[in-house]
């Protein structure tokens, strides 16, 4: 025996290589030897999915200034059951499809349409929530679910599913036997669990995917059509996976940021893009002025942030995905999508598998999905005091201000600008009687129209202005003790009008920038381009909109008196403390204005209700805008309305026979509208007072934000 024995040689002094003792630590071990505390160290593999040590470091990192970090704060833990393959891409053109059916309803989270969509995680079979489970226990958890998964044999080939709807849901319901089997995974689950002192709340009601719920009774009949076309015969594997949430989300609003912001005020947030912003929902009520208490999710900390830089999303977008393990339909071939549909679940690539089939888009013309990146945010109150701005939005994000006043603010002229706006007319072309359309009943938005044929109501928002661009200190800044003028920046015009009221009248009555001149005068010259012809304006009595107008004409070549009309003006929620002292007619006259004086205004100032609502703000604009269209019915010929950034939406919906949007929905809307944004809508050739909503003659205006230079940044010394 002894003989069969390899006599080793002695062993050195040499120690192991280090690398591969690395090899063989847990990420716990080797961030607590990196000196962070180990309570921290298991919220942040907790929150990354223990994913790896680089982002649960980076998670740390951020999370410095977090002043819960060291709080213990179980997360919730979700078990969700998700389709992969065809089945899923069914679901996906559902969601997107009923999308634009129910354009105009409101919706509080892309979910409540359909939770396939971008996360591609469904509200699907199989749910369990794992309440209050302890950060050191992700690992043990997750390893558990494998062990389950992997013995549990009595899993269907497929699951079964059946169509259901009602007035106010559309789900697709798990059969019976397929419900008992999957039930089987959680109870077994639970029990597995329940030795590591972790309490499972199983998933009490009937097992179903939820297509759509709580949408409103007029697009029900749409919904079902679209949701009959999916073919619940498509072949899908099914993935058990395991998601985590930070239990402040629930119940709570999750908004995603798609233009950074830096703070200005030491309660403010600093936003960085990708970030996402946790508030409670009672926010969008209690706060007037688009700026709201929320958490950020990257960093932990609270702050005061402004809504018009993020955008809401569903509340998923912010869950840890633990572990994905497939355990139905582990045969079946799948194709694994742009969109990331199979998310991190090894997957067999089979185009050849899908039948060619032509997939919706939304198209970039739908209002309800307009981009963000080029508006900027609404000006800030101080608490106990009216909100600045109204909804008025910004095109440059970083020249960002608050204001301490109430109402929004206008822009006045240059006389110089106006002195030429008569000059160098464009004689308007005769227009055709045909008109490309191709209209669309689900949206009520025609595409492809061109500027002929009948007549058409331009909406437009104004130009840029000097009190969100150089905050609400401007006026002290521009003016001497004598009351003179004096620009301290070459966006600022040269010259402003005199007021009744001296300066102070600017201070709710904002004039436009040089750059709002431009932009105005840039669009009037597209529609020039295009031989769009405008035979009658109207305008808000703010004088950013007069203007706004008076520089669009002047691009477009054309002489036209504005007819200038306060039931044009904006929300007067926004107003509590009183309106702006506005230029009277004969002031505008005498400031250069092309003014209509004999006009008679269908709204006058003394019919304004301080305590308006938003509905009511929707009547008023829908009426003075049908009371103008009527007074042109007869001479016809197109007409522009220059007003503010709701208008483009309060002015247009009830024209389109939709009913007023929720507060919250008509916040939503505004905060989509940059400068000179245009709405166009076009009377119906056959049917009387019927409109539709088209795409714009002209291509949008966007340009990145310019902050103001400081020549001194060249002489600071190198701290490099």
């Amino acid at each position: 025996m002894a003989a069969n024995v390899t006599k080793l040689p002695p062993r050195g002094s040499r120690k192991l290589d280090e690398k591969t003792i690395m090899r063989n630590r847990s990420s716990l071990d080797t961030l607590l030897q990196m000196g962070f505390p180990r309570n921290r160290i298991e919220k942040a593999l907790a929150a990354t999915g223990d994913k790896g040590i680089q982002l649960a470091s980076n998670w740390l990192i951020s999370h410095v200034n977090d002043p819960t970090l060291d709080e213990p704060m179980p997360r919730d833990y979700i078990l969700y059951m998700c389709p992969v393959g065809l089945l899923q891409q069914e679901m996906l053109d559902f969601w997107q499809q009923s999308y634009l059916a129910a354009t105009g309803t409101e919706r509080t989270t892309t979910s409540h349409i359909s939770l396939s969509a971008p996360s591609s995680r469904l509200t699907t079979p199989t749910y369990v929530c794992v309440t209050q489970a302890d950060d050191s226990l992700v690992s043990k958890l997750t390893h558990t679910l494998k062990t389950v998964a992997d013995q549990f044999d009595n899993t269907p080939e497929s699951i079964q599913l059946e169509y259901f709807s009602s007035t106010n849901f559309m789900g697709l319901f798990v059969s019976d036997e397929c419900a008992l089997r999957l039930r089987q995974i959680t109870a077994d689950y639970a029990v597995a669990v329940k030795k590591l002192g972790v309490t499972v709340e199983p998933h009490s009601k009937q097992l179903h995917v939820s297509l759509a719920y709580q949408f409103v009774t007029d697009v029900r009949e749409q919904l079902e059509s679209l949701a009959r076309k999916i073919n619940l015969n498509a072949p899908a594997r099914w993935d058990l996976r395991l998601y985590s949430r930070d239990p402040r989300i629930a119940h709570c609003q999750v908004r995603k940021v798609t233009c950074a912001y830096t703070p200005r005020e030491p309660d403010e947030l600093n936003l960085c893009e990708g970030d996402f912003i946790v508030m409670s929902e009672s926010e969008l009520d209690n706060s007037a002025d688009g700026w709201y208490q929320g958490m950020s999710w990257q960093m932990g900390c609270s702050g005061i942030f402004p809504g018009i830089c993020t955008q809401r999303v569903a509340e998923t977008e912010t869950w840890t995905m633990h572990r994905s393990i497939p355990i139905i339909g582990t045969g079946v071939e799948v194709q694994v999508e742009e969109n990331g549909a199979a998310e991190n679940t090894p997957v067999t690539v089979a185009k050849a598998m899908r039948p060619p089939r032509q997939i919706t888009r939304l198209p970039s013309h739908t209002y309800d999905n307009v981009s963000v990146l080029n508006t900027s945010v609404v000006k800030r109150t101080k608490k106990n005091t009216p909100p600045s701005g109204g909804g008025e939005t910004n095109a440059h994000v970083a020249q960002v201000t608050k204001a301490s006043c109430s109402s929004e603010r206008t822009h006045s002229p240059t006389p110089s600008t106006h002195s030429n706006s008569s000059q160098g007319r464009l004689s308007e072309k005769t227009r055709g009687s045909d008109s490309r359309t191709s209209s669309s009943k689900s949206t009520g938005v025609l595409k492809d129209v061109g500027p002929v044929g009948n007549r058409q109501l331009y909406v437009m928002r104004h130009g840029e202005r000097i009190d969100f661009t150089f905050g609400k200190d401007w006026i002290n800044n521009s003016f001497d003790q004598s009351g003179n003028y004096i620009r301290y920046d070459l966006n600022m015009p040269k010259c402003l009008p005199k007021r009744k009221g001296g300066a102070q009248d600017f201070y709710n009555d904002s004039p436009l920038t040089v750059q709002g001149h431009f932009q105005a005068k840039l669009v009037g010259e597209a529609l020039a381009e295009k031989q769009v012809p405008i035979s009658h304006v109207y305008v808000s009595p703010s004088l950013r909109c007069v203007e706004t107008a008076t520089s669009l004409l002047e691009g477009l070549g054309v002489s036209r008196p504005l007819h200038v009309e306060p039931g044009l003006f904006e929300w007067l929620g926004w107003y509590t403390s009183g309106l702006p002292k506005f230029m009277s007619v004969q002031e505008l006259m005498d400031c250069g204005f092309r003014i209509d004086p004999t006009y008679k205004c269908h709204w006058a100032e003394s019919k304004f209700n301080p305590q308006e609502t938003t509905e009511q703000y929707y009547d008023r604009c829908h009426y003075v805008t049908k009371e103008i269209l009527s007074a042109r019915e007869n001479e016809g010929g197109n007409v522009l309305l220059v007003a503010h950034a709701a208008s483009l939406e309060v002015c247009t919906r009830r024209l389109l026979g939709r009913a007023p949007r929720s507060k919250t929905a008509f916040y939503d809307v505004l905060h989509k509208v940059p400068y000179c944004s245009l709405a166009v809508a076009q009377e119906a050739c056959l049917v009387r007072d019927t409109w539709y909503l088209i795409e714009p003659p002209v291509l949008p205006f966007a340009h990145s934000n310019n902050p103001k230079y400081n020549w001194t940044t060249l002489t600071s010394p190198d701290h490099g």
